[in-house]
């Protein structure tokens, strides 16, 4: 997952002539009284499958999916950058190192990393437990074969933008976004004659070691991707139609290495990738029954399945375009976004949804002391399509469903009823609105979620 996000409850964030910062607060219980909701039917599953889909829940760890339904399999409090199917087992990326998991999620240390040590873990690859390659935020790269080695980036490469990306390929060669593609040949580092740029959207690699496949999202403009697929000697560039969508692209190879997908904030290219130019398709959330909720991750799976994880729950568009929604309100235990997904081969069959769970949430606006009558809306959207920064527009403008409340003389709102979400607020002062404030990713069911204080600083602009 290549966005950040503030923390759930402790956020500074700029916005159109405001700057916000939330003070965490002990949640507090809901209203007594509440109906409980009934379910309705799940979606008909899939044929039985021994295979699992992974799901990088912000702020709560690991779910899987499998043939017993959905469940917490990993908890963990700690940001998980990556995870990586190595050797049949589930390896995890965090600040403190490389965890394998146990088919029980039991987690093994394959590497420990000293957080103090200046080197700050970002993207992981590797075909074996003890062959890995770890890039950093910074400029470095760690090896592990046992031992822990950790190299400068060469000087060569030149300065810029950070490395965003590492893949290795079925001979155990490393392959880095840095600048240009560069690859290790014979233990030598090689800067790859490939054209890559990195905006709107850093280029980004998937490696299929098993099927001799390394694909590139070789660089985005205002009209299309360009995708280029290396099978041992051959290459095969690919044009994806993404047009205004190009910003914010990334990419997920199918496990057999027959189908990719590229997903962007507006929506989705599939490709067939032994097609011609791939046969893409495309899926805009706006045009295709979504929910209007943006993918913060993206995965395809072997039958087609598409598998898109939003600040809402879970997506799953099937190879005929039939779309499923698996809202966080109705997955136990799920209370944040997913922001990174993994699937094994033609994945699981889809989960029974449960009740759904709802909850609330408040906070207190200041600007030099309480703000009353401040109007404030809530939405699942980051941001609504309706948005521009700078505009009047609230950024939950044309989302379904949102929310709204009004400050009282302390500066305080509270929401209760709300389906259990990963929430963005929008405030106005005057005929301003923040563009967004990323708070309430983990509420929790039956209770109202306080924000504690949020700060409004008054800046030139909305003097």
């Amino acid at each position: 997952m290549r966005h950040a996000v503030c923390s759930p409850l402790v956020a500074t964030c700029l916005a159109a002539g405001l700057v916000l910062a939330c003070k965490a607060s002990e949640p507090k219980p809901a209203p007594a009284g509440e109906t409980p909701r009934t379910a309705t039917p799940a979606p008909a599953p899939v044929a039985a499958s021994q295979d699992r889909a992974y799901i990088n829940v912000e702020g709560v760890g690991v779910f899987v999916i499998d043939a017993e339904g959905w469940r917490l399999h990993y908890p963990s409090s700690d940001r998980i950058h990556q995870m990586a199917d190595i050797e049949g087992k589930l390896h995890l990326l965090s600040s403190s190192g490389v965890h394998r998991l146990e088919e029980d999620g039991a987690p093994t240390t394959v590497v420990r990393l000293d957080e103090d040590a200046g080197f700050t873990p970002w993207r992981m690859a590797g075909n074996h437990t003890n062959d890995l390659w770890v890039l950093d935020l910074g400029d470095q790269i760690g090896h592990w074969t046992g031992t822990w080695e950790v190299t400068p980036v060469p000087a060569a490469w030149g300065e810029g933008p950070m490395g965003t990306d590492i893949a290795v390929d079925e001979h155990g060669a490393p392959w880095i976004v840095w600048n240009q593609i560069q690859r290790m040949v014979d233990g030598e580092w090689t800067t790859m004659d490939v054209p890559v740029n990195h905006m709107p959207s850093p280029p980004e690699l998937v490696a299929r070691a098993a099927q001799r496949t390394m694909m590139l999202l070789a660089k985005c403009d205002a009209e299309s991707c360009e995708l280029v697929r290396y099978s041992g000697d051959q290459q095969t560039h690919y044009s994806l139609p993404l047009e205004e969508c190009s910003e914010l692209a990334w990419l997920s190879v199918s496990p057999n290495a027959k189908l990719a997908a590229v997903g962007s904030w507006c929506g989705l290219v599939r490709l067939t990738l032994d097609a011609p130019h791939g046969a893409p398709q495309r899926l805009m959330r706006k045009t295709s029954n979504w929910t209007g909720v943006a993918p913060r991750s993206v995965a395809i799976d072997d039958s087609g399945r598409i598998w898109v994880g939003t600040a809402e729950g879970l997506t799953i568009i099937d190879a005929d375009n039939r779309i499923t929604e698996l809202p966080i309100a109705r997955l136990h235990d799920m209370s944040g976004p997913s922001v990174d997904i993994l699937v094994q081969g033609e994945g699981p069959p889809l989960p029974k949804l449960g009740h759904e769970r709802r909850g609330g949430i408040s906070g207190s606006f200041f600007v030099e002391g309480p703000v009353h009558d401040i109007e404030v809306e809530i939405c699942s959207a980051f941001p609504g399509p309706n948005y521009e920064p700078g505009s009047p527009r609230s950024l939950c403008d044309g989302v379904e469903p949102s929310w709204s409340a009004t400050t009282d003389e302390a500066g305080r709102f509270e929401i209760s009823d709300l389906p259990l979400a990963a929430y963005t607020i929008a405030a106005q002062i005057g005929d301003r609105w923040t563009e967004a404030v990323p708070a309430a990713t983990n509420m929790r069911a039956d209770t109202v979620t306080d924000l504690g204080e949020l700060i409004v600083h008054r800046t030139s602009a909305s003097r």
